[in-house]
């Protein structure tokens, strides 16, 4: 495998990245983080999470909080108090295993209700496709069909939770 090759993850964990600002608002982290907590127990220690961001606002600092806390029970979670250049921000993509944009269903702005996937994008395409890596979504994002083949979809922790397990196992 080509990729296996490339990889820059050094070590044998497998490193799953989700890029974006950390907010509740735009990316369901509680989902990601109740996986991590219940399901994926046995994977503490071939699995590190980078969340590829800096926090906003209140629920941002909560997101870190509840990382921070999955650190002490011995997590490999990485964070990141502040603003990620462009070139680190690139950099750390590339050393990514996996993509994972836990994209909530809708975002209000203002009046208008977006529609991730629908009426509302996202640059998570681009950079899975840039430097080729799978990508893991919500089953309610509609994937376009040239990026079928390199998405993985899940609707539920355990769903979550077996697609982590293939890769991981892969």
């Amino acid at each position: 495998d080509e990729r296996v090759d490339e990889r820059q993850n050094t070590n044998s964990q497998f490193l799953i990245t989700i890029p974006g600002h950390v907010t509740a608002e735009r990316r369901d982290y509680e989902t990601i983080l109740r996986t991590i907590r219940n399901q994926l127990q046995l994977r503490k220690s071939d699995l590190i999470i980078e969340l590829l961001g800096s926090p906003r606002g209140e629920s941002g600092e909560n997101i870190l909080q509840q990382c921070k806390n999955l650190k002490q029970d011995g997590w490999s979670i990485i964070t990141h108090e502040d603003w990620i250049s462009t070139e680190e921000f690139d950099k750390r993509i590339q050393a990514a295993d996996a993509i994972l944009a836990p994209m909530r269903r809708t975002k209000d702005i203002s009046v208008v209700t977006e529609r991730y996937g629908i009426s509302k994008g996202s640059v998570c395409f681009m950079d899975a496709v840039m430097h080729g890596k799978p990508l893991i979504l919500p089953a309610h994002y509609e994937v376009p069909a040239r990026f079928e083949p390199m998405v993985s979809q899940y609707d539920t922790e355990s769903r979550l939770a077996a697609i982590i397990e293939h890769m991981i196992n892969s």
